[in-house]
């Protein structure tokens, strides 16, 4: 949750560059960034889309989620 767009995008990435590294950090021999991947980011407005999410976590900008759990559905 957040009080802007740009903020909650911002801290979005910053989850999802940790759960990146987390994931492979446990799974592979090498490390990988999403940043520098360049995956795409967005904040999704589509009602069936986020639906869809719904089983995510919902944060405020500082909170991390716990990635272990995160990790369990990637």
């Amino acid at each position: 949750m957040s009080d802007s767009d740009e903020a909650a995008l911002e801290w979005g990435k910053t989850i999802a560059e940790r759960l990146v590294s987390y994931l492979f950090e446990h799974e592979s021999d090498f490390a990988y960034s999403w940043a520098e991947a360049r995956f795409a980011h967005w904040i999704e407005k589509d009602p069936s889309a986020l639906a869809a999410a719904s089983y995510l976590p919902v944060v405020t900008i500082g909170e991390m989620p716990n990635l272990a759990v995160l990790a369990e559905d990637a």
